[in-house]
C-alpha cells in the first residue's frame, strides 16, 4: 500500500513539475542608430563603399536613403553557430542544432537631419536547424554587429 502511494506521489510530481515554465526575460539590444555631424553625401559614399565591399547589394536608393543586401554566409557547423551566438540571441526551438548554416543581411537607412545625418542599421540573422525543423530560423540581433559598423563609420567620417 505504501508503495502505491509513493508511486502516485511520484507520478503527480512528475506531471506537475514537467509543466513548469520559466519566466521570459525581455531581451535588450544595443541601439542600432547613430547621428553624425557629417553630410548625408559623405555618410552615403562611405556606407556604399563599405557595405558593397562585404555584401552583395540587393537594392540601393539614394533618394530614400535605403541600402539593402543579400544574405551573407557566416559559415556552417560550429563556426557558423559561434558567429550567430556572438551577434544574436538563440531562438527557442526544440531539439535544434545549428550546424546547418548561418547568415546575415543588412538594411541601412540614411536620413538627413538639421545637424548632419542619422544612420540606422538593421541586421537580420538566420540559423538553419538541421536536426528538428530542418528550416531557417530568425535569431534576434543583439545590436553588436550594427554597432561595429556604426563605429567603423565614426572612424571613416572623422577622416573626411
Amino acid at each position: 500500500m505504501k508503495t502505491k502511494y509513493l508511486l502516485l506521489a511520484t507520478a503527480l510530481l512528475t506531471l506537475c513539475g514537467g509543466c513548469a515554465t520559466t519566466a521570459v526575460t525581455p531581451i535588450e539590444r544595443l541601439k542600432t542608430d547613430r547621428t553624425y555631424a557629417a553630410s548625408t553625401d559623405v555618410i552615403w559614399s562611405n556606407l556604399v563603399a563599405e557595405v558593397s565591399a562585404k555584401f552583395q547589394i540587393q537594392a540601393i536608393e539614394k533618394d530614400s536613403g535605403l541600402i539593402t543586401t543579400e544574405y551573407l554566409n557566416l559559415g556552417s557547423g560550429f563556426a557558423g553557430w559561434q558567429q550567430l551566438k556572438l551577434y544574436a540571441y538563440e531562438p527557442k526551438v526544440i531539439f535544434a542544432t545549428w550546424a546547418g548554416g548561418a547568415r546575415v543581411r543588412f538594411s541601412v537607412l540614411v536620413q538627413e537631419t538639421e545637424t548632419g545625418s542619422t544612420v540606422r542599421i538593421n541586421a537580420t540573422f538566420e540559423g538553419f536547424d538541421n536536426n528538428g525543423s530542418k528550416q531557417w530560423h530568425i535569431w534576434q540581433t543583439n545590436g553588436r554587429l550594427e554597432n561595429d559598423w556604426l563605429d567603423m563609420l565614426d572612424r571613416l567620417t572623422a577622416k573626411d
